[in-house]
């Protein structure tokens, strides 16, 4: 079970709703504990460099409903930015069903950290396109449009867990 602690103003009629496509959620049981942890960016600007290394992205796309195992994709790349801060133009390959899965980046020591999240395809057409337009882009959700909520959820946890071991007085 999770609920929600945090959202974007999502608005699909406008960019600026488009970056407030997010949640934060808080799960009653650790994954991470089970499954591991994934890094994330550290920026809390939303209008933060745009990734400059390889990406990676990990979704479950609606072709594979109902089949074990995820979709992972490497060596695609941040493109462009905007046209507001929060959303990055990718030619990383998007599937229905895959919104909401991260978007990693490689970094120097051969480790990935989540730089983003997948958001959308604009104008998608069958197969694939020979080269990247803006038109058809597929666009990811940068970590500085909701870094914020994600360390004002995690404060309130370290409090809510040190209120518990404080002693009574």
């Amino acid at each position: 079970r999770a609920r929600v602690v945090a959202y974007g103003l999502f608005d699909a009629k406008d960019f600026a709703g488009m970056a407030g496509d997010w949640a934060i959620l808080r799960l009653d049981d650790c994954l991470g504990e089970r499954f591991g942890y994934l890094r994330h960016a550290r920026t809390t600007a939303r209008a933060a460099p745009m990734p400059d290394g390889p990406l990676m992205t990990i979704g479950y796309p609606a072709s594979r409903a109902g089949m074990a195992g995820i979709t992972i994709e490497t060596g695609c790349r941040a493109r462009d930015h905007g046209p507001v801060d929060g959303l990055v133009g990718v030619d990383c390959a998007f599937e229905s069903g895959m919104s909401g899965g991260p978007v990693l980046q490689l970094q120097p020591d051969g480790a990935w950290i989540v730089v983003g999240m997948i958001q959308q395809s604009m104008a998608p057409v069958p197969g694939v396109l020979p080269v990247y337009t803006m038109e058809h882009r597929n666009q990811m959700i940068a970590v500085g449009a909701f870094r914020g909520a994600i360390d004002t959820a995690l404060r309130a946890d370290a409090q809510r867990l040190l209120a518990r071991r404080a002693p009574a007085r």
